[in-house]
């Protein structure tokens, strides 16, 4: 017979867990775009518990498995809630939660060029200009 105890011990959840799942609860949906495909899709963020699980699901969703983990050909940068663009990881990821309005997978080589005359924001910095998805600027 299985106790009061062991039957609470069963559905206890992790602790980062539960942070992971209320930090990102402001927004359901985000839109992700990669470079060079013209249908947009989502991403819903409440689902997922770190950058890990994030990369995961973008490889399977556009099928490029193992391309964004060493960061080689693709980058994954995102707008934040002021419309600066930012390289993935500048923040914690329950803050990118709260920031993020729409993730962009483009082109190591091209992130690159955009940012070779200007400043990739990161937090902390106050000042730099943002790079510009107009490409075409080449």
């Amino acid at each position: 017979m299985v106790t009061k105890e062991q039957m609470l011990v069963q559905i206890q959840v992790s602790p980062n867990e539960v942070q992971s799942k209320q930090s990102c609860s402001t927004r359901s949906l985000t839109k992700v775009q990669m470079q060079g495909i013209m249908v947009l899709r989502a991403v819903d963020l409440t689902s997922l518990g770190g950058y890990t699980e994030l990369i995961d699901e973008l490889e399977e969703m556009f099928e490029i498995e193992g391309q964004l983990h060493p960061r080689n050909k693709w980058d994954i940068v995102f707008t934040d809630n002021e419309g600066d663009m930012m390289l993935m990881g500048d923040y914690s990821w329950e803050e990118f939660c709260n920031v993020v309005r729409r993730i962009i997978i483009w082109s190591s080589k091209d992130v690159k060029k955009m940012s070779a005359g200007s400043k990739i924001l990161t937090e902390g910095d106050s000042e730099g200009t943002v790079i510009s998805l107009d490409t075409s600027e080449s």
